[in-house]
């Protein structure tokens, strides 16, 4: 037995949702992104488009829930996002929660009506108060993990309950694409508190799964919103080291590091998500860029910890170069990591070369010059190794015992 729907939505207003017409590759790029849900369960988001105008959303989570969508061709929905008022081709939902299955299937008729079947456990019912909560939820959920007119809905959500209620909707978002548009949305709203933006932050790294372009996207809206707290920017450096792109960790770490804090928690996970990189040149970018930044003297140390993890000559010895020209007078603590750094420094041209900087560049006491020239005792080429101890009498009295060595 099948009954029409025949609710309010048919008198409403609608809009066009072109779901499936060449949903965007960004869009499709979220798979399998796994994120803690209620009592437990962890949900999975997998986009699928195969070739024609077809779309399948897959979401499924570790205790047996699956939601399925299958579109063919355009689709439109009331504004209450509570039904589906045409459709060009045949739509299937099709849900399994707590051991019950329901589906349900519009169909459009040759005049143009649409004919609903809805399905419970294999029975086909009529479309009780209970199945069009269903459907309403279940709508939403699909209109919220596309990102479908999010500006819009954000604009809506955040009339009806200000910020709350979108950051608690961003929180329901497992799609990466979707929660950077809402996101998006949220900070063109209005200012963002703490308490609000660590949940925001919490979310992304709990849902963060090595994705990378939206995860950036993401961390740099909300960075370039306001300064974060030490504690945000550590959720957010954690965030950052679970990219699987090199470029987009940098490109992160490049917004984060004119208000990077002062702070050991900060500093171990900024570490963490250079130290991690399998790029060297981007990890060198990233320690340059933090020294051109306003904060760059007081992080002198901590980029120069970052310079311990880079392996190639070059790259090593321009970051050192970086930090360099930040710390004028260096601590024994600082000049002894630059000097450790620059032993691993393996080709012989540039470490001198690097040595012979830092000779130039700062004041050393007798301690620090017998530290350069110890370095400069592993550089096996004579002339390169003169080049430093040149630099070195060039600077400072020459003692005899000195002129020996």
């Amino acid at each position: 037995m099948t009954r029409a729907l025949t609710p309010p939505c048919q008198t409403t207003p609608t809009r066009t949702h072109p779901v499936l017409r060449y949903l965007p590759a960004l869009l499709l790029a979220s798979a399998c992104t796994a994120l803690p849900a209620h009592a437990g369960t962890v949900e999975r988001l997998i986009d699928m488009l195969t070739p024609g105008p077809r779309t399948e959303l897959v979401i499924t989570s570790d205790n047996g829930y699956r939601l399925s969508a299958r579109f063919f061709g355009d689709i439109q929905f009331n504004d209450a996002l509570t039904d589906v008022v045409s459709a060009k081709g045949r739509a299937t939902l099709e849900e399994t929660r707590l051991g019950v299955s329901r589906s349900m299937v519009f169909a459009p008729q040759p005049d143009g009506t649409l004919r609903r079947t809805y399905v419970v456990d294999g029975r086909e019912l009529p479309l009780d108060a209970l199945g069009q909560h269903w459907l309403a939820e279940t709508i939403q959920k699909l209109v919220r993990e596309h990102a479908v007119e999010s500006g819009q809905r954000v604009t809506q959500l955040y009339a009806k309950g200000g910020s709350e209620a979108v950051v608690a909707e961003i929180e329901k978002i497992k799609s990466h694409h979707a929660r950077a548009r809402y996101i998006e949305g949220l900070v063109k709203a209005g200012p963002i508190d703490d308490k609000r933006m660590d949940r925001l932050l919490q979310a992304i790294v709990a849902q963060s799964d090595g994705s990378s372009f939206e995860i950036r996207q993401q961390l740099s809206t909300l960075m370039g919103a306001r300064t974060l707290t030490p504690t945000q920017q550590v959720w957010a450096l954690i965030a950052i080291g679970r990219m699987n792109s090199a470029f987009d960790r940098r490109s992160t770490l490049s917004v984060l590091a004119p208000t990077l804090a002062v702070d050991p928690k900060v500093s171990a996970a900024w570490l963490g998500a250079v130290g991690s990189m399998r790029s060297d040149f981007d990890a060198r970018t990233a320690i340059e860029d933090l020294m051109q930044s306003p904060v760059a003297a007081q992080h002198a140390e901590l980029a120069l910890q970052g310079t311990l993890g880079i392996r190639a000559s070059f790259e090593r010895s321009t970051a050192l170069n970086a930090v360099l020209k930040n710390m004028p007078s260096p601590s024994p603590a600082q000049l002894a990591v630059f000097l450790l750094s620059a032993q691993g420094v393996s080709g012989e041209f540039e470490r001198s070369n690097l040595l012979v900087a830092l000779v130039n560049a700062v004041t050393l006491d007798a301690t620090g010059q017998a530290a350069v020239r110890k370095n400069a005792q592993g550089i096996r080429s004579e002339f390169e190794r003169t080049k430093v101890l040149a630099a070195l009498g060039s600077r400072a009295p020459v003692d005899a015992s000195t002129a020996a060595r």
